[in-house]
């Protein structure tokens, strides 16, 4: 009894000096993130004041596609040389035979398209889309819905047409069961029980921009409010990845703490070898941007009643701090990961004091139940990594550390400092985001530009 009582006393306060370290490093990268962000927000917000018109029309240039989530995991042509009847072999050694037909004309039917091929050059995630097909066979999912597939095959044809691909590479993604906040989401009942039948993807295809796409879940306010959302996020995506005063300043922060940044963002410890660490905090800002698309879809998957203007819904929601509020409430990878797949929870907004929402008691308890959970898978990886940096000899290269310690995202909440408490960048780049979105007027009749990105002359303006 006395070793038990040793051993859970030792746990306790491996836990507690858990929580303290990762609520001071949550501290230092937010004197990393936070001034740097809202900066940025400051000159967007000034840009789409000057040149409203021309914003607009720039961000409504950005093509979406709608994606079903039933066939989503698929690669939109895996059954081109199968006479195009979609259909889940029924035994392992057809999926072999299925799959080696499928895998050698891949490359070849995709070579003269730009895009990102990933079905083609990973050989990893023929097991991943083996082990799907073969989930979707034994749990008597083997049927695919022939309109679903229709309308996957037309977004693919469209995205062949534009001469720019990444369906593939969206559906290896979908088959890699890799991010933690989604596992613990997944068990919460409440959170799983929405689910959207499609959604909208934006293509990232500016040279600008190393982000291969946003979505959202088809909203119940309507494709308009989707595709301005997402082409809002767009415009941001692509000022972050073009702004040299943004890039300076994630610079000058990573000089004065690089440990931080290289040890506990994820972008740099799983990127190293593809970004330089203050390079890898422009993607982690733009992931964060995804984050808030995810945090308004998961606010407004369906009319909320009462409320029937998706600008104004939009509006409120920010005026509420939704975003801000979730970003500190989800452990990190949970809104974003949630958002992908079309989870949500039902009515998880409910009218606050005055003008404004307040999450729902049934919302905050699911949330609760998700972040109890994904923090103690993470505190047993620190516990893990800890140990093993123990046992590392002289000389010997140190483990890569698991990432996500602060446990929520360090640009939430209010920005604390001597004598000064001011708005997070969360809020900010919410803020700014509206704005863009309320600057595109949103036509789908209106002629596409040739262009979906900011065009040089008026990014000098910008800059």
């Amino acid at each position: 009894m006395k070793s038990e009582n040793q051993t859970i006393a030792t746990e306790v306060s491996q836990r507690r000096y858990l929580q303290d370290w990762t609520g001071t490093i949550r501290s230092e990268l937010q004197d990393v993130l936070q001034d740097p962000l809202r900066r940025f927000a400051d000159r967007v917000d000034t840009f789409i004041d000057r040149f409203p018109e021309a914003v607009g029309a720039i961000a409504q240039a950005r093509i979406t596609d709608t994606v079903p989530y039933s066939v989503h995991d698929l690669p939109p042509h895996l059954y081109e040389h199968s006479g195009g009847t979609p259909f889940v072999p029924s035994t392992d050694a057809e999926l072999d035979v299925f799959l080696d037909s499928f895998w050698s004309g891949n490359l070849q039917l995709h070579a003269r398209t730009m895009g990102v091929h990933a079905h083609a050059t990973f050989p990893e995630h023929r097991e991943h889309l083996t082990l799907t097909l073969r989930d979707r066979r034994e749990a008597g999912n083997d049927v695919i819905d022939p309109e679903d597939w229709a309308e996957y095959q037309q977004s693919y044809a469209d995205q062949l047409g534009r001469g720019f691909f990444n369906l593939g590479h969206n559906a290896a993604v979908m088959n890699i069961p890799r991010i933690l906040g989604l596992a613990a989401a997944r068990q919460t009942p409440d959170f799983a029980s929405g689910r959207q039948r499609t959604y909208r993807l934006a293509s990232m295809d500016s040279p600008h921009s190393p982000g291969l796409y946003l979505r959202v879940p088809s909203s119940g306010y309507g494709p308009a409010h989707s595709d301005r959302l997402l082409r809002a996020g767009g415009l941001l995506y692509d000022l972050m990845h073009r702004d040299k005063r943004l890039r300076d300043d994630l610079w000058e922060t990573y000089r004065e703490n690089p440990g931080v940044v290289e040890v506990h963002t994820e972008r740099a410890v799983m990127n190293r070898l593809l970004y330089s660490p203050a390079e890898s905090l422009i993607v982690t800002s733009q992931e964060g941007v995804g984050s808030i698309l995810g945090s308004v879809a998961l606010a407004m998957p369906e009319k909320i009643p009462g409320h029937d203007d998706a600008a104004e819904t939009f509006a409120k929601v920010i005026a509420s701090r939704i975003p801000d509020k979730y970003a500190r409430l989800f452990p990190l990878g949970v809104a974003g990961a949630a958002s992908t797949f079309g989870m949500f929870f039902p009515d998880a907004l409910e009218e606050g004091g005055g003008q404004s929402f307040a999450i729902s008691a049934d919302t905050l308890h699911s949330l609760a139940e998700i972040r109890a959970r994904a923090t103690g898978i993470m505190y047993e990886r620190w516990l893990d990594y800890l140990a093993q940096v123990a046992a590392v000899e002289p000389g010997e290269p140190w483990p890569v550390p698991p990432t996500r310690t602060g446990l929520s995202c360090p640009a939430a909440g209010a920005y604390v400092r001597p004598n000064r408490r001011e708005d997070g960048a969360i809020f900010r780049l919410s803020q700014t985001l509206l704005k863009a979105y309320n600057a595109i007027p949103y036509d789908p009749s209106a002629e596409r530009l040739s262009s979906p990105w900011l065009p040089s002359t008026l990014f000098e303006a910008y800059q």
